[in-house]
């Protein structure tokens, strides 16, 4: 299903509610759902104008902002395939990317840092677009109706995420309708939100579950013109109730000693010691919970639950349309290393593997599903590696590496 019917949906429920709400040099942008559902179906419509169609790959290279979260819905409006990428993603694998994918578009913001950083990648891309040639404006289609959203096949992509691995290299995954639909609803499931609910948003996948559960989402303030001053303005003027981001982020914005916020999500469990201490004060204020898995959550626990299991590499309880096993490995008589597939869990350690139906594909510099990231049992299930090595023991809690 494709998730714009849902916004669909939401603008006829709560068409005056601040869908969302950013920040620029010149003051703030308010976004209502009724307004967010115009622009986008407008957007779509100029987009096609410009030649993109159905299953086209389309590079966005922008930072949180009302015109990254327009683009990316009206690229998923109308079945082309949004590229999130990261501006500070490796040069070579990210030119290698284009190169082997050959992305239809991509959308630019004027900067001349970026331009000048991904020149030679970007030259292979035949459309560039930038935002601010786009009118946002909540006028009367011509058409005169909404436009409709497109519906893929089951097996085509629908989004895409480029971001950086490790030794500077570069991970992809790809999501299909079904797979993103079934992301956003766990995401608004597990991270219980409620509709009138305002939330501080600094994920795309986090903007999607929010404009499905009818929440608020404010971006915040990116660092650099807007100070220090202006994130704690921006918190004290819309008082966001909850927050989900990593613990690096949570430390650079909660640093006064009260907070309007309610809820706070860190999605990069397990906690490093030295940020411990300062959830532990924030709990005075706050419900502190801790997600693994990121944006793609596979466990949660309290910070409560955290320290009471007295080990810092613990991950939390997984989720029950998770299934989880670890492949551990042995060295075998001439010194190298064998794979075992182990048909039951019992205690062991090895790498964390991870199966579900609404986990995104791994892909490879082409494109393409990567099959090195996958592992295939005897019954032909395929499971997802993480990279992640810990311990698994016999009731299912799975304790992360020291290395």
């Amino acid at each position: 299903m494709n998730i714009i019917q849902t916004l669909r949906h939401r603008a006829e429920l709560q068409p005056g509610v601040p869908a969302i709400v950013d920040r620029t040099f010149f003051g703030d942008r308010v976004l209502t759902y009724a307004a967010l559902n115009r622009s986008v179906d407008f957007l779509a419509l100029r987009l096609d104008e410009e030649g993109i169609k159905r299953g086209d790959q389309v590079l966005m290279l922008l930072d949180p902002s009302q015109e990254l979260y327009l683009f990316l819905l009206a690229l998923l409006q109308i079945g082309a395939v949004p590229t999130l990428a990261d501006a500070l993603t490796g040069l070579k694998p990210f030119g290698q990317w284009v190169e082997q994918c050959r992305p239809a578009a991509c959308v630019l913001p004027q900067s001349n840092w970026l331009s000048q950083r991904f020149h030679r990648q970007l030259r292979l891309i035949p459309k560039k677009l930038f935002p601010h040639a786009f009118r946002f404006e909540n006028r009367i289609l011509r058409i005169g109706k909404f436009g409709t959203p497109v519906e893929l096949a089951k097996t085509d992509l629908a989004l895409i995420e480029l971001r950086r691995g490790g030794f500077g290299g570069l991970e992809a995954r790809g999501w299909t309708q079904p797979q993103l639909a079934r992301t956003v609803q766990r995401l608004v499931s597990h991270l219980k939100m409620k509709a009138g609910e305002i939330d501080l948003c600094d994920w795309p996948l986090l903007l999607l579950a929010n404009a499905n559960a009818g929440v608020t989402s404010v971006v915040p303030v990116r660092p650099g013109l807007l100070s220090h001053r202006s994130h704690s303005q921006q918190v004290e003027k819309f008082q966001p109730a909850r927050v989900t981001a990593p613990a690096a982020f949570l430390l650079h914005y909660l640093r006064k000693s009260s907070s309007p916020l309610h809820k706070i999500i860190v999605m990069d469990a397990p906690l490093p010691p030295e940020s411990l201490e300062f959830f532990v004060r924030c709990q005075q204020f706050a419900n502190v919970e801790l997600l693994f898995g990121q944006d793609v959550p596979l466990a949660s626990c309290s910070l409560n639950e955290y320290q009471s299991v007295g080990t810092p590499r613990w991950v939390g309880q997984f989720f029950a349309d998770v299934k989880i096993r670890v492949e551990p490995e042995f060295a075998d008589t001439n010194g190298h290393a064998e794979k075992i597939k182990a048909k039951v869990p019992q205690v062991y350690s090895g790498e964390l593997l991870v199966a579900g139906d609404f986990l995104p594909r791994p892909l490879d510099l082409n494109g393409e599903v990567d099959t090195s990231r996958l592992a295939q049992f005897e019954n032909g299930e395929q499971w997802i590696k993480t990279g992640l090595q810990g311990s698994l023991d016999k009731e299912l809690k799975f304790q992360l590496s020291g290395e």
